[in-house]
């Protein structure tokens, strides 16, 4: 399969592109967000721990609780939580296989498009490894899971170096 090199930065404006796709300018702000729109501090806290390589651009973040997020880099999904750290590099990424189980259930049975609820999301890797993580259903659980699906576009069609 054909490779198209990328910047880092060009690999940034992509997931940006895919994230205003639907998230446009303008509209209310929701717990997923450019990572750039994160507070200072948060910012600052969550830098350190992730300890990106100098060519790794972090560029969107779901907030899945004051100190658990996913960030999404130029490179991978990174799972922040406290001290914790889990990723996935989109070359492993095979796609997502979408909410298995909901944390918070309605008396009518679960929900994913229901706001303020939380859902077990998988990811499947390309060696058929699956990842689980918690993350929330409704309108930001939606749009991570439309922009994030395209990652495998990133692991399997890009080169990312250094801009020459």
């Amino acid at each position: 399969m054909e490779k198209f090199i990328k910047t880092p930065v060009q690999v940034a404006q992509q997931l940006e592109h895919w994230y205003r796709m639907y998230h446009p300018e303008g509209k209310d702000t929701d717990t997923f967000i450019l990572f750039g729109q994160l507070p200072s501090a948060v910012k600052e806290t969550l830098l350190p721990l992730m300890a990106l390589p100098a060519l790794e651009l972090p560029v969107l973040a779901l907030m899945l609780h004051e100190t658990c997020f996913v960030i999404n880099t130029t490179e991978r999904f990174i799972r922040v939580d406290g001290e914790q750290m889990e990723s996935v590099y989109y070359q492993e990424f095979l796609f997502h296989k979408g909410y298995k189980t909901m944390t918070t259930m309605e008396e009518s049975g679960p929900n994913v498009k229901a706001e303020g609820k939380t859902g077990e999301f998988e990811i499947l890797k390309t060696n058929g490894e699956s990842v689980f993580w918690i993350i929330p259903t409704g309108r930001a659980g939606f749009k991570f899971w439309n922009v994030t699906k395209r990652c495998q576009i990133i692991g399997r069609k890009y080169h990312i170096q250094q801009e020459q």
